[in-house]
Parts: structure tokens; C-alpha cells; sequence
């Protein structure tokens, strides 16, 4: 199973012809090798996916917040280090020192604006606009903790630095990202809209429910300022991808700032960079950031090390973060190498097929009860495999499930342990 057809088969729940699905984008070493659509992107329509389909990315907007702080910065106009009272003298004074990097790295100890309009008596799709969200978070009194001591997510933060850059700018937000990074990198069908009740016609719909239950098309009335808001494509988010990768974002050495992880008061670094989040998988790290309201989840990931990105957007319930971190555990696995062969179990006389194809250890399985093939395994560590979603897609295996390669003394692979909770210690001997 190559690689394409392994990330197909992450997806398969996404093929449906009369469901809602995604689209999903591989940038590898500069070069696009996977960009495919999966399902609807509008049932009522029959619209299908595709790399043009214009989709919310909700809170995946915050980069594109902080990179225009760091433009301004670039600019002189502004320092990370300034003091918010400084550019938004009326914000409240909470006797301690609230600076713009606290604001950019959610680390500023403010509300969230959503939350505290729930706490409030607004339903969180009340639909709320720019004014009642800015008076959610002027009447704070008080912050959570004191800026800096740790990383709580807040959308308020990015709804403040939106104010700021339309200040410093002279210019309204959406003409900033316009100007400053969508027309520079290519992106012309991305634009911002606050208000989703102002969206275009050709968004993407969104679907809540299943196969089993059924689709009921759902609108999205969110409002959102700086930490959300941007319509984008999978390939203008491709072209941001490769900006990120080339470093041709603002100014040299933008995309670095951009990507370091916040340093806490006591020294540790937080989760959070700019904007964008910071882990590791599989020993290396990767920055990115999700974003997401009820049937519109949406995901990028990239492994600067690896110079790998990768893009999922969905208009159904789904985990996309999950996901992408599945696909890109194709490419960031070690070598899979030397399981090839055929094995045996005497005791359920059946006989498994292992095949390794670009990077993904496939199997199909013949036995009196049936057979399959290309069913594909995800790489654990050493010689342990486990079903992941494409695997369990193609066959009821429990999450649970273990395939643990044994060797010989001479380190030469000789069996195969198969077993779940309720079944384990199932042997195949290799035979060929």
C-alpha cells in the first residue's frame, strides 16, 4: 500500500457518495504529493470536495494574528514587550504588567470572551457581534492569573491584538491580512469574515450526525475578531505551508519567532508559540493549531525538521487533529523493515500476508471465515504494530488490538503474537 492509498484509507469514512467529508493536503520537502477531496462538501447541492472549496478555518486564524503583530513590530510600531495599556489605554488596569507576547502566546491571564458570554446568558451561537464581545472582556476586573505564570487558551487575547493592528494600520483587519500576507503569498480566494451570517454563498455547508443517524445541515452565526474569522482554501492554506517552509513570510526570520514556544516566569516553555501550538511526535517537534466549532473542524501540523505539512479540513464531527497527526505518522515513522512474509496459526488456520510499501506495513488475511487485504498497521515502536483508523475502517479489530513481532536469537523475525483483551496470545508462525 503506498502512501497516498494509506491516507485514503485514513479517510474512507469520508468517501461516502451521499455524505459530508473533507479534504486533506501533504507538502512534503516543498512538493504537494498528496491533495485530495473526500465526500460532499454540500449535500443539498451535490457539491464535492476539492482543493478550492472555500472553507471557515475558524481558530487556525490566530497565526495569521500574531504574524501581522510581528510585521507591525518589524514596521516599528509597536514592540512585543510594550505594556497593552500602552496601545489600548481604556483596556482596565489590573495592576500588573499585561505586555503584547503575554497577548500573542495566550498567556495573558484574560477570560475568554465565548465563556464569559455563556456565564452571561448568551447561548455560545448567540451571534453576538463586535461590541457585546468587546464589552465581555473590557469588564474584566480581575485576570485569572498573573501574565506569564502558564498557557490558558483565550480568544480573548487575539481579539485585543486585532484591535491594535486596525490601529496602527489604519487599515480594517481583513485589508491587513489581504495586503500584508493573502495577495504576497498567492492566496486570492482567502478573505475575512467576522460574522458568519455574512459568508458567501459558496462555503462550504456543514453537517452534524452520522452514517447511521443521518445528516442535518447546520449554520454556523459565530462571530469572531482576530482569533477567528478567516475563509481560506486548501490550496491557498498549501501556500501558506510553503511560505512557512521557505521562510518568505513578512520578513526573514518571522516564521522562527513565530514558531518559539513561550518562555514561562518560572523558565519552562509553554505548549503555545505565537498563535500556534508546540509538541513533539515521535521525537520530533511540530508546531500548528486546530480550529473548530460543532461540524466545522479543521487541522494543520507542521514538522519543520521533516519539512512536512499537513492540512485536513472537515464539514462533519470529526477529530481532525487526530487525524492529521495519523497521517503524518506515515511519514515520521522509522523504517519499516524486514516483516514481509507470510505467517500461520495452526489453532485458527489462518494464514496473514505482510507487505511493506512506501513506509506502511500492510496485511491481508485469509481464513476459513473470510479473507482482506491492504489492511494497514501503524508502527508503535520496536517490533509492536496496532490497527489505527484505517485499519479499523476495513475491519472490526478492537483500538486495543496488538500485532507484536517475535525474533530468534539471531535477531531474525520468526513469529507473530496477535491478541486484544479479550483474546491475546494468538501465535503465527512465519512460514515464508
Amino acid at each position: 500500500m503506498n502512501t497516498s492509498r494509506a491516507i485514503d484509507a485514513l479517510f474512507h469514512d469520508w468517501s461516502a457518495p451521499n455524505g459530508p467529508g473533507g479534504t486533506v493536503a501533504v507538502l512534503r520537502r516543498g512538493e504537494v504529493i498528496h491533495r485530495r477531496g473526500y465526500g460532499l462538501a454540500d449535500l443539498e447541492k451535490r457539491v464535492p470536495w476539492d482543493a478550492g472549496s472555500l472553507y471557515p478555518i475558524m481558530s487556525v486564524s490566530k497565526q495569521f494574528t500574531a504574524a501581522c503583530i510581528l510585521m507591525l513590530e518589524e514596521q516599528g510600531k509597536l514592540s512585543l514587550d510594550d505594556d497593552v495599556h500602552v496601545h489600548l489605554p481604556d483596556l482596565p488596569d489590573y495592576g500588573l504588567t499585561l505586555t503584547l507576547r503575554h497577548l500573542c502566546t495566550n498567556t495573558s491571564g484574560l477570560r475568554d470572551y465565548p465563556a464569559l458570554g455563556v456565564f452571561a446568558g448568551s447561548r455560545v451561537e448567540g451571534g453576538y457581534g463586535f461590541e457585546p464581545a468587546q464589552q465581555l472582556i473590557y469588564g474584566q476586573r480581575t485576570l485569572q492569573f498573573p501574565p506569564g505564570e502558564k498557557y490558558v487558551y483565550s480568544n480573548s487575547n487575539f481579539f485585543l491584538l486585532a484591535m491594535i493592528i486596525e490601529k496602527l494600520s489604519n487599515l480594517e483587519l481583513g485589508e491587513v491580512y489581504r495586503e500584508w500576507i493573502f495577495e504576497p503569498l498567492g492566496m486570492g480566494r482567502s478573505l475575512l469574515v467576522s460574522d458568519m451570517r455574512d459568508a458567501p454563498e459558496e462555503i462550504v455547508a456543514a453537517y452534524l450526525g452520522d452514517a447511521e443517524s443521518g445528516f442535518s445541515h447546520w449554520s454556523c452565526p459565530c462571530f469572531s475578531f482576530g482569533d477567528g474569522g478567516i475563509l481560506s482554501t486548501l490550496d491557498d492554506m498549501l501556500r501558506w505551508e510553503k511560505a512557512l517552509d521557505e521562510d518568505r513570510l513578512g520578513f526573514q526570520g518571522l516564521v522562527e519567532r513565530l514558531e518559539a514556544p513561550m518562555r514561562l516566569n518560572d523558565g519552562a516553555l509553554a505548549s503555545y508559540a505565537m498563535g500556534i501550538e508546540a509538541g513533539t511526535r515521535r521525537g520530533v517537534e511540530w508546531r500548528g493549531h486546530g480550529g473548530g466549532w460543532k461540524a466545522y473542524k479543521c487541522f494543520r501540523l507542521r514538522v519543520p525538521e521533516k519539512r512536512l505539512s499537513v492540512v485536513v479540513f472537515a464539514n462533519r464531527m470529526a477529530d481532525t487533529e487526530k487525524l492529521t497527526l495519523a497521517v503524518a505518522d506515515l511519514f515520521l515513522a522509522e523504517p519499516i523493515r524486514g516483516f514481509s512474509g507470510e505467517y500461520y496459526s495452526s489453532e485458527l488456520e489462518t494464514t496473514y500476508r505482510f507487505h511493506e510499501e512506501g513506509g506502511v506495513l500492510s496485511f491481508g488475511c485469509s481464513g476459513p471465515l473470510g479473507e482482506l487485504t491492504d489492511v494497514p498497521l501503524v508502527h508503535d515502536e520496536g517490533d509492536l504494530f496496532r490497527p489505527g483508523e484505517a485499519a479499523r475502517a476495513r475491519w472490526e479489530l478492537e483500538p486495543d488490538t496488538t500485532f507484536a513481532f517475535e525474533r530468534d536469537e539471531a535477531g531474525e523475525i520468526r513469529a507473530l503474537i496477535v491478541g486484544t483483551e479479550w483474546a491475546y496470545g494468538l501465535r503465527f508462525e512465519r512460514i515464508k
